[in-house]
């Protein structure tokens, strides 16, 4: 029961985050806010597990969720006395369930948020994916030691982060829309190399860990890049909006981790044609799709 008020309260947190970056810059520039939030976003789910691993340590499972109840009251502090409020109530808007239903409906009937919301869901589910298979493929099927594994597994994963933050000085130059194409691309014929090269040669240990690596790389950009071109269309339901992204997100997460669990017990094979699966698409909707609005210049 405690962790469903913590999820509960933790949704509203990524939610009204990424509304409040819709209200306040135009599309390109939501991409470079994206990319620097992605510093918290994308560091979270990968320094969490190993946090409550050192805390579980060398305290007990109870301590956990005494430092979330520190961590909890440090952001209420923050957000009631720091965080200025980026769009004013609106008393027309309902809150009758059937009311809310509709405008998340309104929402998943626009293509543009469909194409990108799915494209940069897939490219969080690369992120689950690397996190649930790493241990697996590093440790179990190509032998590195946990120390080995541990400095991997870091520099991996800040892969990721540091796609984001390159993109966010790429977007100064170039348009959105052609930086999502590019990585989307780069980030398809990497898996393609990768696997025309593993069917010969099988899977080299650092190879296969420095494919990790580049594949987050390409993400890195995708993710901020698909949220803010999913949010695009949106002002006055910023907030449906970007609450149905975090949905999408977290439910391709899931099922990614999902996946890694239920085809990984003979082969890792498996993991890495998925890996290329979800390029394929990402390139797929992000080449075929064209956005309706005038990025960085269309409102309401």
């Amino acid at each position: 029961a405690s962790r469903l008020f913590l999820a509960l309260g933790g949704s509203v947190g990524m939610v009204s985050a990424r509304a409040m970056v819709r209200d306040l810059f135009e599309t390109n520039e939501v991409a470079r806010v994206f990319s620097s939030l992605i510093l918290v976003m994308g560091v979270a789910p990968i320094l969490a597990p190993a946090l409550g691993g050192v805390l579980d340590q060398f305290f007990n499972w109870r301590f956990i969720f005494g430092f979330l109840t520190a961590v909890g009251i440090v952001l209420w502090l923050v957000v009631f006395f720091r965080l200025e409020e980026s769009k004013k109530a609106d008393p027309e808007l309902s809150l009758n369930m059937l009311a809310v239903l509709k405008r998340y409906w309104q929402v998943l009937l626009n293509g543009q948020f469909v194409a990108y919301g799915l494209a940069g869901s897939l490219a969080m589910a690369g992120l689950f994916t690397y996190i649930a298979s790493s241990p697996i493929v590093l440790i179990e099927r190509l032998g590195f030691d946990q120390g080995t594994y541990t400095v991997l597994f870091g520099i991996n994963a800040s892969a990721f982060i540091v796609g984001s933050q390159v993109n966010r000085l790429v977007l100064k130059k170039y348009s959105i829309l052609n930086v999502s194409k590019a990585t989307a691309m780069a980030a398809l014929l990497l898996c393609i190399l990768f696997l025309g090269y593993t069917a010969y040669n099988g899977f080299p240990p650092y190879t296969t860990s420095a494919f990790f690596g580049l594949f987050l790389f390409c993400f890195g950009f995708i993710n901020p890049n698909t949220t803010a071109l999913s949010l695009e269309p949106f002002n006055e339901m910023a907030g449906v909006a970007s609450a149905l992204v975090g949905s999408l997100r977290m439910a391709a997460g899931a099922i990614a981790s999902a996946f890694v669990s239920a085809f990984s017990a003979d082969t890792i094979q498996p993991i890495f044609w998925f890996m290329g699966a979800m390029a394929l698409v990402i390139a797929t909707l992000v080449f075929t799709y064209k956005p309706k609005y005038t990025l960085g210049t269309q409102s309401a």
